[in-house]
């Protein structure tokens, strides 16, 4: 049976059909002949919109992270801004766990880049030097996958015996810390330390 002449489904469909497959079932089960079976159509259908997986996988990132768009508003408070971004992004990846290893799979960053370009005006006009910017969102976002990793896919440490005693304690006390609180705690710390490097950077 050839390919279709119209499409007879929508691009937001195979988007949205490809996510819930990857929350229920993960990154590797997706495919367009089982897409194409889950949605109920001839796999030529999916052939209007998308040839391979990899930019299905770019459109679902797109669509998971839309609400990262650049704020309409001013930016008053430049650690605020970067403390609610990474938040939202946290939060998204929770929604979605299965996407967190696709956020480094698919590298260099191709989605998302007006937010980026946002940000980067940000920091250059808090202070921060132009060769620093993106060390500084690379270290942002390893501190929201170091989180996303630790509480909720492979603890740093585990059942730490008595022979360490001082680690086994500040590792159990630690379980007391919420993913969120150590988000924020990670976030500030990085962007206190950007703010006192700013006025020796000026």
């Amino acid at each position: 049976m050839g390919r279709p002449k119209k499409p007879i489904i929508s691009r937001e469909l195979v988007i949205k059909s490809a996510l819930a497959m990857i929350d229920r079932d993960g990154l590797d089960a997706v495919s367009l002949r089982r897409l194409a079976e889950t949605i109920g159509v001839n796999i030529g259908s999916l052939y209007h919109h998308y040839r391979y997986k990899d930019d299905i996988l770019l459109d679902v990132l797109a669509h998971v992270l839309e609400p990262l768009s650049p704020s309409p508003e001013p930016i008053e408070d430049w650690k605020e801004y970067f403390r609610e971004r990474c938040k939202t992004y946290f939060q998204l990846m929770v929604a979605h766990p299965n996407l967190t290893s696709l956020m480094f799979t698919l590298l260099p960053r191709r989605v998302g880049l007006a937010v980026e370009e946002q940000g980067a005006r940000v920091l250059l006009d808090a202070g921060v030097p132009a060769r620093y910017v993106p060390l500084i969102r690379e270290q942002l976002e390893s501190a929201v996958h170091g989180v996303l990793r630790f509480c909720f896919d492979t603890p740093l440490f585990a059942n730490v015996t008595d022979s360490h005693p001082v680690l086994a304690r500040v590792v159990a006390e630690a379980e007391s810390v919420t993913p969120h609180d150590r988000l924020a705690l990670a976030v500030d710390a990085i962007l206190d330390g950007v703010e006192h490097r700013i006025p020796q950077w000026r």
